[in-house]
Order: structure tokens, then sequence, then C-alpha cells
């Protein structure tokens, strides 16, 4: 009886271990989504986006989820940074790229093929 309840607990270590090690990750491909800076204090240590909106229903409960953004041109990226560069907290952005999340990293991470910008008037003047 002994031996069986240790083989039993060797059995639950293992598996609990190989979860922790394998990194397991869910994508959606070609999504699109709305995001704001959020603007944390942190910088760079922290995704610095909050999803909005989403354009599927199936992708509803991504809304409030902070996500990193990866930029798969660097020129886009670029481009990018150099329209937002004052103003920041007036836009909200619209992002269309492959969508993953690590459970590993616990982290939302959108690979962007392309974005678009929407400034609220009445927040920033120019």
């Amino acid at each position: 009886m002994k031996r069986k309840f240790n083989m039993s607990i060797a059995i639950v270590v293992v598996i609990a271990i190989a979860v922790l090690v394998y990194d397991k990750n869910m994508s959606i491909i070609d999504q699109r989504i709305t995001c704001r800076n959020m603007m944390y204090a942190c910088g760079d240590c922290y995704p610095q986006y909050k999803i909005v909106s989403t354009e599927t229903d199936d992708s509803k409960e991504l809304i409030n989820a902070d996500i990193l953004l990866e930029f798969k041109d660097e020129s886009i990226e670029a481009q990018f940074e150099n329209e937002i560069s004052s103003c920041v907290i007036c836009y909200e952005f619209g992002f269309t790229g492959d969508f993953e999340y690590s459970i590993w990293n616990r982290q939302y991470t959108m690979n962007v093929e392309d974005y678009q910008l929407f400034l609220d008037e009445e927040c920033c003047y120019n």
C-alpha cells in the first residue's frame, strides 16, 4: 500500500514539473484589437497597452488584458513610434496581427503587422 502511495506521488510530481516546464501558447491568427496606452510608471518592464475591444466574439475574454507589442517589421515600428511621440494617452490604437498568450510568461503578445491611430481630439491640442 505504501509503495502504491509513493508511486502515485511520484506520478503527480512528474506531471506537475512537466506542466511548469512546458511553455504552452494560445495563438489567434490575424486578429484585430483596439488598445490604449496605460502609461505605466515602470516603462518597458511591463506590457504598456490594455485591450479595450476585439473584432471577434470568440476573443471577448481578452478585453482589459494587458498586452505586449512586437512589430514584425522595424520600419513599421519606427513609423509607429514617430507618430505617437507626443500625446500618447490621447490615442486609441488599432492593431492587426498574430496574437499569442504564453502560459510560461503569463503574458499576451501581439506580433503587429499593421496599425491605425485614433486621436481623441478633445484630449490633446496641437
